[in-house]
């Protein structure tokens, strides 16, 4: 298991495009990715349960990539969300 912490910089947090775009992303992907915040842990690839962690700027969110994620998934994940949150 490989994980990331990040800090929301967007002023909206998540929001429905880029999550939506983020789910798309992940369900390529040949690992399971979640997210995490305040003990709340949802699937990466479900948009709904991304939008029900109303995660907003200046929150920290974990991403866990399961133990089958090679290095390359990991840096598309991180790139991905520091651009885009």
């Amino acid at each position: 298991m490989t994980e990331f912490q990040y800090k929301i910089s967007d002023e909206l947090g998540f929001h429905a495009r880029p999550v939506g775009l983020l789910v798309e992303l992940v369900k390529g992907m040949d690992t399971a990715v979640t997210i995490t915040k305040d003990g709340n842990t949802v699937s990466a690839d479900q948009l709904v349960a991304l939008m029900t962690l109303n995660v907003k700027k200046g929150d920290v969110i974990t991403i866990t990539l399961e133990d089958d994620c090679d290095e390359a998934e990991l840096e598309k994940v991180k790139k991905f969300v520091e651009q885009t949150f």
